[in-house]
């Protein structure tokens, strides 16, 4: 919990201040909103092409017109090519720079238009760029390159707008240009608001998956987890015939520990093997307590011989790790490897029966099932 927590504070820009975890968050937002970002660009291209008809009346310049078509068919262009290839973009990064482009270019053919209308009336022109702001903000990106998109947006408008002269009716411009502002001010704050809102709630979502799968004692899988990972690994490595093994970790004479040293001294024992083991395996493998005192490592991609040498070096440094009040203890361990006619239940029976062998045979040790 202590590293989602350091990893969940948030910027003044709405954003993580750890990379890694505003990465993460940005790649599960963006690549889940494909279907609605293709639905946005496809619309958008067709609203852009629908304007064609009122450019058409009232420009009467057919240089004009011509520049206008030609303008909106650039973006047209743009916005369909971005909207059929961007399921097979896979770089959240790469779709945020095709978002943020069309933005852009749907400012500058704004302001293109704006500028070389013939007669142009400032409100209606205003309430277009209004318009456009809004769109900018419901539409998935990063919220810092929404702001700059919009702020040129609302820059370039007023500069056109000079230059055009349309401010020959003052009230008009004002009016234009405070219900312009208000709006931008207030999609930047609401959008803020929203960015940071739903960073709490991913955080949280993966608060309550890690609760979900988490033994609370050890801090390792639990078996709920591990039943999902057993089934997944198991129909993986019959598909594709890779090896795949599984140690059942049982510790020796626990009760007599619990009874001799209470049971917070067993306790920390469980934590610190849990500790000591998670060290010695590789990020691939599945660690997780299967019960009591017994806990359970999935190998994929590993012969029981390899399996082997690493367990026993598990074992042999659980034998010499010192606990609290110096309390020494020493764990038994079964293994086995998975065949093409089991399945998880016969899978764990194996190894169960391994370590059932183990015990037998003076605890403290090894054994593999199927193996002289």
């Amino acid at each position: 919990m202590n590293s989602l927590v350091s990893d969940s504070k948030i910027s003044f820009f709405g954003e993580f201040t750890d990379k890694d975890t505003e990465n993460e968050f940005i790649n599960w937002y963006i690549l889940g909103s494909v279907n609605h970002l293709r639905v946005i660009s496809i619309i958008l291209g067709i609203l852009n092409s629908l304007f064609i008809i009122p450019d058409y009346f009232i420009n009467a310049s057919k240089t004009t017109i011509n520049y206008i078509i030609a303008g909106r068919s650039v973006f047209i262009i743009i916005v369909l090519i971005f909207a059929f290839i961007i399921k097979k973009i896979k770089n959240h990064q790469s779709i945020i720079i095709w978002i943020t482009l069309c933005e852009a270019l749907a400012v500058v053919l704004f302001l293109f238009v704006y500028y070389i209308y013939e007669s142009p009336d400032f409100l209606i022109q205003a309430f277009g760029a209004i318009a456009i702001v809004v769109a900018f903000f419901m539409v998935p990106n990063k919220w810092v390159n929404t702001a700059a998109v919009s702020m040129m947006l609302i820059t370039g408008f007023f500069i056109v707008s000079f230059l055009n002269n349309a401010n020959e009716e003052r009230s008009d411009f004002v009016a234009g240009s405070i219900y312009l502002l208000i709006l931008f001010i207030a999609s930047l704050y609401i959008s803020l608001r929203n960015n940071i809102n739903e960073r709490i709630q991913y955080i949280n979502r993966k608060e309550l998956i890690r609760l979900s799968e988490t033994d609370p004692l050890s801090g390792v899988y639990n078996r709920l987890k591990m039943d999902q990972e057993l089934k997944k690994w198991v129909e993986y490595s019959k598909r594709y015939s890779l090896p795949l093994t599984v140690a059942i970790f049982d510790f020796d004479n626990f009760k007599n520990v619990n009874d001799t040293y209470g049971h917070l001294v067993g306790d920390n024992i469980i934590t610190d093997s849990a500790a000591l083991i998670k060290q010695k395996i590789r990020h691939s493998d599945v660690f997780a307590r299967w019960g009591g005192e017994e806990f359970m490592l999935l190998l994929p991609n590993t012969d029981v011989h390899s399996a082997m040498e690493l367990v026993n070096r598990i074992r042999s440094e659980v034998e010499k790790h010192i606990y609290p009040d110096e309390t020494k203890i020493t764990c038994s361990i079964g293994l086995a490897e998975l065949l093409h006619d089991d399945d998880v239940v016969s899978f764990i029976q194996k190894a169960d029966k391994a370590l059932y062998i183990a015990k037998v045979e003076g605890k403290n040790r090894v054994a593999v099932y199927g193996l002289d």
